[in-house]
């Protein structure tokens, strides 16, 4: 009877509650659930919303102004990177190797390269170098020129490109151009502390007047440059008929990149020697090495070792020792 009894109060325990109470309890907590939703909600919308890192309009501003420029100033480099269809990731890693917040940048994808890579050129530069939105010293041209390197239309494409950054930033000391296929051995910090040590109005192009010989060859020769009138960079075309040297200006000849790389890299090396520097500075400082990408380690070393010796017969210069390529 006793269990009967336990069981009977626990029956009338279960059931104290009157339906209507049950409703209300039932109620109370939805209103306190829907309530604490509403509050989660208003906080949420109240908060200030999360943006993506990026460079403010006056941050922008004072990140440039903070460069200091001007004579006694270190110098500031204008770079030409030249590359053709397919190239765009390479003229990106080439302006990851060479950026500098000083310097000032223009890369130019050949007008046989479609639009798209061209686009994805410029949303990489900006991905990939987050101080270029800071400092807005990169540039890469809409509408581009052919380029034929040896043509006409490729010296065009170089005047231009030059204009280009003398209306957009006219303060750079020293033009460069490279080609998608060039790779500094130098960081961009030794070669403006290097070429700090020169006269701003020193040109390192490496040319002469005495053509001689080659009047024939090089002004008599008449050649038509495809890339002036046609998209893809082709090869000119030479004629076969000869026309006389013209009188009314002075023909000049020479090489895009001055002297070896070896010796600035040399000199980068020992910077505290001065009898070296101003040798490089009275023969013209080299900047870089046109070495293709796929050349081997024996190649460019054997291509290093001839052109030292060459320099070194011509000039000798006070430092005999070799630089390798890291």
């Amino acid at each position: 009877m006793g269990t009967g009894t336990g069981g009977a109060r626990g029956g009338a325990g279960g059931g104290g509650l009157v339906p209507g109470e049950r409703w209300w309890r039932v109620l109370f907590l939805a209103l306190a659930s829907v309530s604490f939703l509403i509050s989660l909600i208003l906080l949420f919308l109240s908060a200030p919303r999360l943006r993506l890192p990026g460079v403010a309009p006056s941050a922008s501003a004072a990140a440039a102004s903070a460069i200091r420029r001007g004579p006694d100033a270190p110098p500031c480099l204008a770079y030409l990177l030249i590359g053709a269809r397919g190239d765009g990731r390479r003229l990106l890693r080439l302006l990851l190797a060479v950026y500098h917040p000083r310097n000032r940048y223009v890369l130019h994808l050949s007008a046989d390269a479609p639009d798209d890579e061209r686009q994805s050129l410029a949303a990489g530069v900006v991905a990939a170098a987050p101080a270029v939105g800071a400092f807005e010293n990169v540039a890469v041209v809409g509408n581009p020129t052919a380029g034929t390197p040896v043509g006409s239309s490729g010296l065009a494409g170089t005047l231009r490109a030059a204009a280009v950054l003398l209306r957009l930033h006219p303060d750079w000391d020293w033009f460069l151009t490279l080609n998608a296929a060039d790779y500094p051995l130098v960081t961009q910090d030794d070669l403006i502390h290097v070429l700090s040590s020169v006269p701003r109005d020193l040109n390192f192009i490496d040319h002469t007047s005495n053509i001689g010989s080659k009047v024939p060859e090089k002004v008599e020769q008449i050649i038509v440059d495809a890339g002036i009138y046609l998209s893809g960079r082709t090869n000119f075309f030479r004629g076969t008929q000869k026309r006389p040297a013209p009188v009314a200006f002075k023909f000049f000849t020479g090489i895009s990149c001055s002297l070896p790389l070896v010796e600035l890299s040399i000199s980068c090396k020992s910077l505290q020697d001065d009898k070296n520097i101003s040798a490089l500075s009275a023969k013209g400082l080299p900047v870089f090495q046109n070495l293709p990408i796929q050349t081997s380690e024996e190649e460019a070393q054997g291509a290093r070792e001839r052109r030292l010796a060459a320099a070194s017969s011509e000039n000798p210069s006070p430092r005999t020792s070799r630089a390798t390529i890291s």
